[in-house]
């Protein structure tokens, strides 16, 4: 397969028997990838962090909920590792958020 791409990088993929339409320039198989799925934006990756802190804060929420049913030492030590997946998350937007 051979690769091209137009002034407007969309991609164009051609057997080797296909001749590519004039204009085209010619581009790696990676440079493809790289243009038809582009690395998530800063912006996209501090929504999934938030979506995940959500999702974390339930499951704190339920080993809250166990800790003042009869905890154990274990439903307190989850308790406190989620805490600490929640903070890292929230350094992490944090640092997002000074790069723009």
């Amino acid at each position: 397969m051979k690769y091209y791409k137009d002034n407007q990088n969309n991609v164009f993929a051609y057997s080797d028997i296909q001749t590519p339409k004039d204009g085209l320039v010619k581009i790696t198989e990676q440079e493809a990838m790289e243009l038809t799925n582009p690395p998530p934006t800063t912006g996209q990756v501090a929504e999934q962090l938030k979506r995940d802190i959500i999702e974390l804060e339930m499951k704190q929420l339920r080993s809250l909920k166990a800790i003042m049913r009869d905890g154990t030492e274990e439903d307190e030590k989850i308790y406190n590792e989620i805490e600490a997946e929640i903070q890292a998350k929230r350094e992490e937007i944090r640092g997002l958020e000074n790069e723009r």
